[in-house]
């Protein structure tokens, strides 16, 4: 019994930790992909005005 708590205790504390890395992870590309590709989007733009 004390094993398949440790088990399942275990599982949880994996799924959670995963999911926050991967949160983490998402964060962060979204973070750097945005403003490029805002920047990438808006340059064009800038450059045709001018």
């Amino acid at each position: 019994m004390a094993g398949l708590v440790a088990f399942i205790g275990g599982a949880l504390t994996d799924m959670v930790w995963l999911v926050g890395a991967g949160t983490a992870g998402f964060l962060t590309g979204t973070g750097l992909l945005l403003p490029a590709a805002l920047g990438l989007a808006l340059l064009p733009r800038a450059g045709g005005s001018q």
